[in-house]
């Protein structure tokens, strides 16, 4: 029998914060976001995550959030567009330094955190992210949250912009993440996972936490790094996708990019 629908997906997941994770996780995924030293990391955090991901072929974002370590980017700010354009560009240069010396570079920005959520909701908060991304780099690739304003902004700005959904997350009936205050908002269980991504990548939607299925197209997917259950969960995702003669590959490869 010929296959119908996708043959490759990529599985990113947010490094070099620290989480302990990274060596296991490296050879599993094919996308790694690399904390930029402000909510999380420094130089030298950089410099290992990068050297990690290119002994393991994986392609290299950087992701940078809002300067604030004691609540890792978690806490939302309201900056001024300055204020952020000062953050944002201190971390992509530290990242671009770092990376220039190992001889690679960033291929795509995926914003953290705090900043990310408000940048998928709000229309301003995202204009200026990718106003900043778009200065630092007129032709740098951004991964965002699918159907929110992260990609309008993204595509406004003329940005290449490819769309991630969550493998450990759930969804609210308007495709968007739901609160992590919310019981069931974050998934623990690894079949839960898998039946998760199963139906993004096969289905291109997901059922949302009221029952309904919700369209939601992406090109990557996102595991968490820091859950206690991390390791396990991306290897039984891993193995499913396998089973399905779904190849695991980097967004920008697959779409024939740089």
């Amino acid at each position: 029998m010929t296959q119908h629908g996708p043959t490759s997906i990529d599985l990113n997941a947010d490094l070099g914060e620290g989480a302990g994770t990274d060596k296991e996780l490296m050879p599993l995924i094919s996308s790694a976001n690399i904390a930029c030293g402000g909510h999380a990391g420094d130089e030298k955090t950089i410099r290992d995550s990068i050297q990690l991901a290119l002994a393991n072929k994986v392609s290299i974002g950087a992701h940078p959030g809002f300067e604030d370590k004691e609540n890792f980017g978690r806490t939302r700010l309201q900056l001024s567009f300055d204020e952020l354009r000062d953050q944002l560009l201190r971390q992509l240069e530290r990242f671009q330094k770092v990376a220039s010396a190992e001889g690679t570079a960033a291929r795509y920005v995926k914003v953290h955190g705090a900043l990310a959520n408000m940048a998928a909701e709000e229309a301003e908060t995202a204009d200026h992210v990718m106003r900043i991304i778009k200065e630092f780099d007129p032709e740098m690739a951004v991964l965002a949250l699918a159907s929110s304003e992260q990609t309008m902004a993204a595509i406004r700005h003329g940005l290449p912009v490819y769309d991630e959904a969550y493998a450990d997350r759930a969804y609210t009936i308007d495709g968007q993440l739901a609160s992590r205050k919310l019981d069931g908002a974050v998934l623990h269980d690894a079949q839960d996972a898998i039946a998760h991504v199963t139906s993004i990548v096969q289905r291109q939607g997901v059922l949302a936490m009221d029952g309904s299925f919700t369209p939601l197209k992406a090109q990557s997917i996102c595991v968490h790094g820091d859950s206690p259950d991390a390791v396990a969960m991306v290897k039984a995702i891993v193995d499913a996708l396998k089973s399905q003669n779904i190849e695991i590959l980097p967004f920008l490869d697959a779409q024939g990019e740089k």
